[in-house]
């Protein structure tokens, strides 16, 4: 008598005990979001219960005719007892896994509604922006920037910013990437700025950027750097114009000072004396010190004077 009570009482906490992991995996199905596999794990346990059930009802139902073995009933406990403690020992691994899927979830929304806000505010930006990662990725790049590259950041991320982009310096010498300063303040942290950089379009044309680069900081530590460019072409012009202008201002300054002081000049003769002491005629003078040449012809008045001179010359003879 006391063993059939004794197996009855193994067979009921087996039952017991195999609802209760079945409810347990039936659980995790909203901690982990894994809801056929946990499923299928709940609902083959709830069978494996309900047998064991079944076979506690034929127990308490046949009496002592169809009394199970006293080992058989203790390795069924002993396995329902082993599958609860596997349930309750893997919940807080799964659990743990839940809220760092949870955590970078929420971390991922905050990031692309960061980015939602920022390519809202930057589309439009006159000046072209970009976000690499302490890796060299590109993370982000406004509508202004694809438009002044011609790249897509899938593209630029594939071939590589550097390697596609900056490679090359204004006079037309390659730009190394361990040269290269404004991928640098991703390690170095300070702010790089510069008017004298090129950037490389998609479509091959080089054109000249003024630029700033600048760390972004994450609890203290470097995590990426931001770059603000713009396209100074027409700005290069004006100040090559400019230059040009400027020479040639210069250069007619030049030439005119060329004619400035002192001149010593012959009261009668009208001759000019250079600086090495010879006597050169006015005209000389004036063309070998300026850009002026002569043509020679003859005033009314010294027409005039020259007929009279002739008639009298002509009268005497």
């Amino acid at each position: 008598m006391y063993k059939h009570i004794l197996i009855g009482s193994i067979l009921t906490i087996s039952v017991l005990l195999q609802l209760a992991t079945s409810f347990l995996a039936a659980k995790m199905i909203r901690v982990t979001g894994r809801r056929i596999s946990w499923g299928l794990i709940a609902l083959s346990i709830f069978f494996m219960a309900l047998r064991r059930g079944i076979s506690l009802f034929h127990f308490l139902s046949g009496g002592t005719q169809s009394q199970p073995g006293l080992l058989f009933v203790s390795v069924g406990l002993i396995t329902s007892s082993l599958m609860l403690a596997g349930v309750i020992l893997i919940a807080p691994v799964f659990r743990s896994m839940a809220e760092e899927i949870n955590r970078r979830k929420a971390a991922e929304e905050a990031l692309l509604k960061s980015e939602r806000k920022l390519r809202s505010i930057t589309s439009n930006m006159g000046e072209g922006m970009y976000v690499l990662d302490e890796g060299g990725r590109l993370t982000f790049m406004n509508p202004a920037a694809e438009r002044l590259l011609g790249w897509t950041i899938d593209e630029l991320n594939e071939g590589g910013p550097h390697n596609l982009v900056h490679f090359r310096k204004t006079d037309g010498t390659p730009l190394p990437f361990a040269e290269c300063q404004m991928h640098s303040v991703i390690t170095t942290g300070i702010t790089f700025r510069s008017n004298d950089e090129a950037f490389v379009r998609k479509d091959g044309t080089v054109f000249p950027i003024s630029a700033v680069t600048s760390p972004i900081m994450e609890n203290g530590k470097l995590a990426a750097s931001v770059t603000v460019f713009q396209d100074i072409t027409e700005q290069k012009l004006a100040e090559e114009e400019r230059e040009h202008l400027i020479i040639q201002l210069r250069n007619s300054l030049a030439k005119v000072d060329l004619l400035k002081g002192l001149l010593p000049i012959c009261a009668s003769c009208k001759k000019i004396r250079d600086d090495k002491g010879y006597w050169n005629q006015m005209e000389v003078y004036i063309r070998d010190h300026s850009e002026a040449e002569f043509s020679h012809g003859i005033c009314p008045e010294c027409a005039e004077k020259a007929l009279k001179e002739l008639g009298g010359f002509s009268q005497t003879g």
